[in-house]
C-alpha cells in the first residue's frame, strides 16, 4: 500500500512534517522507555553503600506486613538543584519507571539521624503508590499529607489501605 500525500488536507508539505513528527513522537517513546528521565535530569546517582536505606524501609515495610513483589532500587544521589527554588532543599524522592520502584535519598544525610525519617517518608510514598497499583485504593492525591504524619486523617487512611491489601493477600483475590 502506498501512502498518497493528497491524503493530506495540508498538501504535500503538511504530509512531510506529519511523516516527521510521528517519526519524532516514535523516536521520543522509544528514548523515555530506555532512559529514566527522572535520573537523568534531577540528579547524579553516587556511589556510596545503600545499605541503611534498604535496611530501614524494609523495616518500615515488615512492620506493615506488606510484600512488595516490584524491584526496588535504594540510592544515594546528588540533586542538581534549580536556582530559582533556593528555600527548598531536596532530601528525598520516590518514583516509579519500568515498573520499578526508585528511592532515591540526598548523599548529605548518609550517616545522619535525619536519615532514619526521610527514608521512611518516601517508604510511605512507595506504599502509597503500591496500594495504587494493586488496585486497593488511589491514595495519590493525599501522598504527600501521608508521608508526612502529620494528620490523624490521612494516617488512619493510609492504615485502611494497608488493611485492605493485607486482607485481599490473604483472601486469595491478587
Amino acid at each position: 500500500m502506498k501512502i498518497k500525500w493528497q491524503w493530506f488536507l495540508g498538501g504535500r508539505s503538511m504530509f512531510w512534517v506529519s511523516i516527521i513528527l510521528f517519526a519524532f513522537l516514535i523516536a521520543t517513546f522509544i528514548f523515555t522507555y530506555l532512559l529514566d528521565m527522572v535520573t537523568l535530569v534531577d540528579m547524579k546517582v553516587q556511589n556510596i553503600e545503600t545499605e541503611p536505606i534498604k535496611k530501614i524501609s524494609n523495616e518500615y515495610i515488615k512492620k506493615y506486613n506488606i510484600n512488595i513483589d516490584k524491584d526496588i532500587v535504594y540510592r544515594f544521589v546528588h540533586y542538581r538543584y534549580n536556582d530559582s527554588a533556593e528555600d527548598d532543599i531536596l532530601l528525598g524522592t520516590f518514583h516509579e519507571w519500568n515498573n520499578t520502584y526508585y528511592i532515591d535519598i540526598s548523599s548529605d544525610l548518609y550517616n545522619m539521624n535525619m536519615l532514619n525519617e526521610i527514608v521512611i517518608h518516601e517508604t510511605r510514598h512507595m506504599i502509597v503508590e503500591y496500594l495504587r497499583d494493586r488496585e486497593i485504593i488511589d491514595l495519590t492525591d493525599y501522598t504527600e499529607e501521608i508521608a508526612s504524619e502529620k494528620n490523624d486523617y490521612y494516617n488512619k487512611l493510609f492504615e485502611c489501605g494497608v488493611y485492605l491489601l493485607n486482607n485481599k493477600a490473604f483472601d486469595g483475590d491478587s
